[in-house]
């Protein structure tokens, strides 16, 4: 068992080897730190204190969602709102910490909820608005005997009745798509993502954090740190990369723009994501992964998001 607050030594005096039963192992790549008199890992550089160890062994987070399953609404709104302060939030968080990545999804998906409605609401609404035509066109057309033709009633300017005209099914199917239809679900899909600008934007904020997991991870695999575990990485990723109260500003910028104002913004936003993404992931790489040198290896890693991103909105409606 790690040794009692009595026991522990100061940080820079390592603990008695002899009294303690468990390997104590880096929190950043599991190497066993057993016999060690500095506080660093020989095998990824990871600087620390005994005590950081020890209490974090012995402790869980005060308020992280990923340590409190059973206060799930009090932790996420405590790590929502700190991790808005990365300053603090990174300081008050040790790799030692052990990284739950299940809970760690869960808090993506909570933080993005909102997000993923903002994508499915227009799409809520096309499918809204082809009910109400429907429902105007089946308020005028009569259908007729045997079901293959359909008859209107033209009138007059002041309501007067004239005369029916005669429809076949085929032009009144023409304006009226039938519910839950083929052409139905692609009336809406179309409709859906006809605002490039809300569409692109949740993409990009969804898209984000994994693909800088992933351009963190091949930079980190041509340094030193190679063996830190992915999970720790993740942490960053996520964390550092939650654009959450962001997109509330931006997607309602974009709601409130007119339609041709709105799909000319879509460029100059995605400018702010690796600007906010590149201050919050320096802390987080200098406070808990503590790298020589954060800012240079995170900034390249966005540059490399970015450009993969840009390079995909620019051939979007190509593939589209």
């Amino acid at each position: 068992m790690i040794a009692s607050n009595e026991e522990l030594p100061p940080p820079s005096i390592p603990p008695n080897w002899g009294t303690l039963k468990e390997d104590l192992k880096c929190p950043l790549c599991d190497y066993n730190l057993r016999g060690l008199a500095e506080p660093r890992c020989p095998e990824c550089g990871f600087q620390f204190t005994w005590q950081e160890l020890f209490d974090a062994e012995r402790d869980r987070h005060q308020y992280l969602f990923e340590d409190h399953p059973k206060r799930n609404i009090w932790s996420f709104w405590k790590t929502f709102w700190n991790d808005c302060r990365p300053r603090r939030f990174w300081r008050e968080l040790s790799p030692a910490h052990p990284v739950n990545v299940r809970r760690l999804m869960i808090y993506w998906v909570l933080a993005n909820g909102f997000i993923l409605l903002a994508l499915v609401v227009p799409f809520i609404k096309s499918g809204m608005a082809i009910v109400r035509s429907n429902s105007q066109w089946n308020g005028v057309f009569t259908r007729m005997p045997g079901g293959k033709s359909y008859q209107y009633l033209v009138t007059g300017p002041n309501g007067t009745p004239l005369y029916y005209r005669q429809f076949s099914a085929a032009q009144y199917l023409s304006l009226v798509t039938p519910l839950w239809s083929r052409s139905f679900f692609r009336a809406v899909w179309a409709a859906g993502f006809s605002d490039y600008s809300t569409s692109t934007s949740v993409a990009e904020i969804l898209a984000w954090p994994w693909l800088t997991v992933l351009s963190l991870l091949i930079f980190q695999a041509s340094m030193r740190r190679a063996m830190i575990k992915p999970g720790h990485v993740l942490r960053c990723a996520i964390y550092g990369c939650d654009f959450a109260l962001l997109a509330i500003a931006l997607l309602a910028t974009i709601l409130l723009l007119p339609r041709d104002y709105s799909r000319s913004t879509a460029y100059p936003l995605m400018m702010i994501f690796p600007i906010v993404a590149t201050y919050r992931l320096a802390f987080a790489y200098k406070r808990y992964l503590r790298f020589s040198h954060p800012f240079l290896t995170v900034a390249a890693s966005q540059v490399v998001v970015f450009l993969v991103i840009f390079d995909v909105l620019l051939n979007w409606t190509r593939w589209w």
